[in-house]
Parts: structure tokens; sequence; C-alpha cells
């Protein structure tokens, strides 16, 4: 009879391995041992797990016998995927990070498909990245409802979104200027300091499509716009939504506000939504709705989160919460 499990985070130093680790611990997750992993320059350090500074482990040379479950929070070499699996570990990942592992299983997100994920033990569970799925949480309690025939997104996103790089190099960028000398671009092509920068989304916006379309299949016209804002942290996204059923303004706010991760921001004055609202928050923050038809199937809103927080950690926390119930854990 077990009551926790052993667990191996990989990518613990990072934006990505700070989240994930913040979670397990908040939600209570049932941790017998937690190992924190990662190889390079970081080893050495210690990274904080509830209040507890864990050692850091090499993962290149990390024996995962007896690790009930891996989760991969940066791109692993494919020898380090291949021990994990013939150690007869369960690997968890999102799938930018785990490009060449899985078998064709179809990726989860933990609200809308997890309750029909029925993995083995060593078997290797992919989830999607942040982005599509923000998207498809968002849109899901939409979907079961009134069925949607178009989407058009605008995401306004954080350096952070790009990993730990361009958050030092906005730094950087920012101290420079208001340093008074002239910026040197570092994480983009050109500086990111008091810029916008729009940038091509076609790798996104054909992962959310291939996201939806297992989840739902094909049918629904998407399309997908994305920016750069000097930003450490916190995403905007603004959304604009063809329902299948009408309805009226009211069962839309409370439709959308139906998940229990779900907010909506209200003001007397004029609508203000800020992005750091969300941040380092596991809730996503909604406002600014508006029915832009008579027949009121058309809807616009603003939604605000730590993106990387609510899409990815938050997401591969809640998939191991399902195994450790269904897979792992005994409690009779």
């Amino acid at each position: 009879m077990s009551h926790g499990l052993e667990i191996a985070v990989l990518g613990a130093v990072g934006l990505n391995g700070d989240n994930l680790l913040q979670l397990i611990a908040k939600r209570g997750l049932p941790v017998a041992r937690l190992h924190a992993l990662d190889s390079g320059d970081c080893l050495g350090r210690k990274v904080d797990f509830g209040g507890k500074l864990l050692p850091l482990d090499d993962y290149r040379d990390f024996s995962f016998a007896g690790i009930d479950l891996a989760i991969a929070c940066s791109p692993l070499p494919a020898e380090v995927v291949e021990r994990i699996g013939e150690q007869g570990c369960t690997l968890l990942g999102p799938v930018d990070t785990l490009p060449d592992a899985g078998d064709g299983s179809p990726l989860i997100l933990a609200d809308v498909n997890g309750d029909r994920m029925a993995p083995a033990k060593g078997a290797t569970i992919l989830a999607p990245s942040a982005l599509p799925s923000v998207l498809a949480s968002l849109l899901s309690p939409l979907h079961d409802e009134a069925g949607l025939r178009e989407v058009n997104a605008t995401w306004i996103g954080p350096v952070s979104n790009d990993g730990q790089r361009a958050v030092e190099g906005l730094a950087l960028e920012t101290a420079q200027l208001l340093g008074g000398k002239p910026a040197e671009a570092r994480a983009y092509s050109e500086k990111i300091a008091f810029n916008l920068l729009a940038r091509g989304a076609d790798g996104e916006a054909d992962a959310f499509r291939s996201l939806w379309g297992s989840l739902w299949g094909e049918g629904l016209e998407f399309s997908f716009a994305y920016a750069v804002a000097p930003l450490f942290f916190g995403d905007l996204i603004s959304l604009t939504l063809t329902l299948d059923q009408s309805m009226d303004e009211l069962s839309f706010r409370r439709l959308l506000s139906s998940p229990p991760w779900a907010r909506e921001v209200k003001a007397s004055g004029p609508f203000e939504l800020s992005s750091a609202r969300g941040i380092g928050g596991d809730k996503v923050l909604f406002g600014g709705i508006r029915v832009l038809n008579e027949r009121g199937d058309r809807f616009g809103f603003w939604a605000g989160l730590d993106g990387q927080r609510f899409g990815l950690a938050l997401n591969l926390t809640k998939i191991a919460e399902i195994l450790a119930k269904n897979l792992f854990i005994s409690y009779s």
C-alpha cells in the first residue's frame, strides 16, 4: 500500500520547473519524495519546494528505477527519454519537450479529457504546450454548451513565454536604456525593451488546431495573431467568438465563469484588465464582455492570466493528481 508518489522533476531550474514545484506543493499532491533534476551549469544550486530547499541531481546519470513519475519541464535528450522508459518510470511532459516520445496517443488536457486517460505504468503521457492548453481550456465550456463555429484570437504575451534567456534579455536591455546607454537586442532580432514585437504564430496556431481537432473534431475556423510585450510575466488575450447557438449576455457571462479557475473582473468605471493581476496565479481573469450582433451568437471578451503557470504547470499538476488517484496510490 502506497500513500505517496516518488516524483522526479526534470528541468527543475527555470520558469516552468519553478511553476510546477510551486503548484505541486500548493495543491497538496501526495508526494513521498521529490527529486529535482537538471543538467549543465545550474547543477550545484538548490530549488525551493514548499519551503524546503532541494539539491539538484543530474538527470543524465540519474537512475529512474523506483521512481513512479518523471515530469519534464524542458526538452530532454532522446537517450534520457529512452532510459526513463527502460527503467519502468512513467513519463509526463508537454509535447514540445518530448517531440519523439509517445505512441500516437491523444494529448491530455486534464479538465477536458483527463477522465479518459488510462495509462499503464511506464507509459509516456503527452500534454499540450501552454498556448493551446490555455485556449482550449477557455473555449471548452463554451463549446460544450453552445458550440463554436469561429474563433479569432489576439495574444499579447510576456517574454517569459520564450524562456529564461528572453527574461534576462529584457532585464539587460531595460537597464541599459534606463541608464542612458544604447541597448542591444539580446533574445530577439530587435530590441524588446519598450517595444511590442509582432511575430509569426503559424506554429502555435497549428498546435491549437491539432489539439482542438483531437478533442472535438474538425470544423472550427480559427485565426491567431501573437505579439511579444516588454513584460516579464502576464498574458492578455482578446477573443472574438461565433457560437452555434445564440444566447443573451448574462447567460454567456455565467457560462464563461462556470469553471472554478475563471473569475470575471467587474469595474464600476471603464473596463480595466491588467495581466499583472494574473501573475503567479492559477486562475483566469476575464472582462470586457460584449455582444457583437443582434442574433446573440457573436461575443468578444478579454482574458488575463499567467499563461505558463495556468496553461502548462497547472495542467501537468492536474494530470499527476489523476495518475496518483487512478494508477499509483491505493488507500484500501
